[in-house]
């Protein structure tokens, strides 16, 4: 995980979207993410103990903003991360993922 972490760090610099700090995006983030994800995007969620493999820790790791929302688009496989495309549309997915990249809180 932490290879990962580093690894998705390095691509770090692409921009985030303008509306990604938008209330929306975080109230979407708590209704369909932090059950999971948990609150501040930490991976530790309510449900994250009963995944077979833990959600991500966005604290630790900065997807690049393609990937964030190719993850919200599609789900990803192998995990428990569900396709949100039917619940949210395009702007409102890229938002999200703009919020996620938000919760980083880079190297300690």
């Amino acid at each position: 995980n932490d290879v990962i972490a580093y690894v998705q760090s390095l691509s770090a610099g692409d921009a985030e979207p303008a509306n990604a700090s938008t209330p929306d995006a975080k109230a979407m983030f708590e209704s369909a993410c932090a059950s999971c994800h948990g609150k501040d995007g930490a991976g530790d969620g309510f449900n994250a103990p009963t995944l077979p493999r833990a959600p991500t820790n966005f604290q630790k790791a900065q997807p690049t903003q393609q990937h964030a929302i190719d993850a919200i688009t599609n789900g990803v496989a192998g995990t428990a991360m569900p396709s949100w495309k039917s619940k949210f549309n395009d702007a409102q997915r890229a938002a999200l993922a703009g919020y996620v990249r938000t919760l980083y809180a880079g190297e300690k």
